[in-house]
């Protein structure tokens, strides 16, 4: 067998291997530097709103950063009440998803000041943010207020210090999750006590 033959079936069975590697690796690469995810960005259609983006989500609309169980339950109640809004969301994939069901969406790390400057922040009416990591927390708040300092902000957080800090810098509404929780179960069950009592 000549070598040219070898190299040519070595090329052939390593290509779907290498192949499949390069998308995980471009997730890694992007999920450890700034400056490469700011690279992809610039040839990143889902960056960016789409030039034909409706004027009701480029002024005066909410900006909700994340799309997971907390933020997508929050945009179908806004989306229910005719609430303009645009999503901020790290994973492309979902962006691409909810473009096609006709949402306002751009991909990237929203701690990064240019994803929310393309989804209008600095004409925003309000900011939810519905991912509780504290630091990116603070660093969209800070692009936020500095961007547009009338707007509203609403927060997420999971730590019960984070909450009570975040609430004495009076930045916003804070919503801590197990409070939240607890407030909704321990309501529940008083309205059903309330109930069985008037009824007997």
């Amino acid at each position: 067998m000549s070598l040219i033959l070898a190299s040519a079936l070595i090329s052939i069975a390593l290509n779907p291997l290498l192949f499949s590697m390069v998308e995980p690796i471009r997730k890694l690469i992007l999920a450890r530097s700034a400056f490469a995810r700011r690279c992809d960005a610039r040839t990143d259609p889902f960056a960016e709103l789409p030039m034909t983006t409706d004027r009701k989500y480029l002024a005066k609309q909410v900006v909700l950063v994340g799309y997971g169980r907390v933020g997508s339950r929050i945009a179908a109640a806004m989306q229910a009440q005719g609430i303009p809004f645009v999503v901020a969301e790290q994973n492309r994939e979902l962006v691409a998803q909810l473009r096609k069901e006709g949402l306002a969406a751009v991909s990237g790390d929203a701690a990064d000041p240019a994803v929310l400057i393309q989804a209008h922040i600095a004409e925003a009416a309000m900011l939810v943010v519905a991912t509780p990591d504290p630091l990116i927390i603070r660093q969209m708040i800070d692009t936020a207020k500095t961007l547009n300092p009338e707007i509203e902000i609403i927060l997420r957080t999971h730590g019960e210090e984070e909450s009570v800090l975040l609430s004495k810098e009076n930045i916003g509404t804070v919503f801590f999750g197990e409070e939240e929780l607890a407030k909704g179960m321990a309501s529940h069950v008083v309205q059903r006590f309330s109930v069985t009592e008037h009824g007997q």
